[in-house]
């Protein structure tokens, strides 16, 4: 982790990185990409590979398989992906952030409009099986 760091912190201070509007020059972006994703795996390959985790490069960025007894491979791929430099990275979290907590609630909301039905139609099979019954009384 200490490389990928390091590999950051020096992105972070690089004075040949070109933007045209908002948008890292392609030739640039593409070469920080390829070596953010070789960092990655090599990272990776030695966090977390086993005989049931294989890390490796694809063309799409950093290739996990992982040895499953019941399905076999699991394939999973992390791309690593240039946002336009106008982006506020801590804008999306909270937006994300944001995003997860309307959904919990539409959830929860849900759930209690459920629970009140059901206990209404209780309420309702309570109610008619009572006038049954005093139906049945008064013959």
């Amino acid at each position: 982790m200490e490389r990928i760091k390091q590999y950051l912190d020096d992105l972070a201070n690089r004075e040949d990185i070109k933007v045209t509007n908002s948008k890292i020059e392609q030739r640039t972006r593409n070469a920080i990409r390829n070596e953010f994703t070789t960092l990655l795996v090599e990272v990776f390959n030695e966090l977390v590979a086993t005989d049931s985790v294989i890390v490796v490069r694809t063309k799409e960025g950093l290739g996990i398989a992982l040895d499953n007894r019941k399905v076999g491979f699991i394939p999973i791929v992390l791309k690593p992906v240039f946002k336009d430099t106008a982006e506020d990275i801590l804008e999306l979290a909270d937006e994300y952030e944001q995003e997860l907590a309307d959904k919990k609630a539409k959830a929860e909301k849900a759930a209690r409009e459920k629970a009140e039905k059901i206990a209404k139609q209780k309420a309702l099979a309570e109610e008619k099986k009572r006038l049954k019954a005093l139906e049945e009384s008064l013959k």
